[in-house]
């Protein structure tokens, strides 16, 4: 990984921002219990034998739906995105490489809300214009643990 080349007095007031995973388990834990339920009641007990149909058309929809959460959850643990705001400087990590951004860099954050059509929930969007890249950095706050700490030091940041 890349190491940061900023001054140490600046190292003090970073504050760090790791993505959320939770959800994943959720999902997994969600479609596990409603595999096993399935599979308890499809299953049949002949004498004392308990058979199973696993080539049933439910029961393969389910596990895919176990399968894919599970694999991005492990792509995304491996990953390790996080990211970092000091004083002047907005660093993008993840396992493989690492961004910096100054003060001087960032043209424009513009906060927006994008709502969910079936919820009256809204989640906020951050888009960071950055000098001599063609599209904005679209940040989602509620992927990342402390999201209003995030929003937070994000418009420190901007002002």
């Amino acid at each position: 990984m890349e190491q940061s080349t900023l001054p140490k007095e600046n190292s003090k007031s970073e504050k760090v921002f790791t993505q959320r995973l939770d959800f994943y388990w959720k999902f997994i834990a969600v479609y596990s219990i409603a595999l096993l339920l399935y599979l308890l009641l499809k299953g049949t007990i002949d004498g004392h034998i308990y058979t199973v149909v696993l080539l049933d058309p439910v029961v393969i929809l389910l596990s895919v739906f176990i399968v894919g959460p599970a694999l991005a959850l492990l792509f995304n643990t491996y990953k390790r995105r996080t990211i970092i705001i000091g004083r002047n400087y907005i660093i993008f990590r993840n396992r493989f490489h690492s961004r910096t951004y100054t003060f001087e860099e960032v043209k424009s954050i513009a906060f927006r809300k994008q709502r969910i059509k079936r919820r009256q929930k809204t989640f906020g969007i951050l888009k960071i214009d950055v000098v001599n890249r063609k599209r904005p950095i679209t940040i989602r706050t509620s992927s990342f643990w402390n999201s209003k700490e995030l929003i937070f030091e994000l418009t420190r940041f901007k002002k």
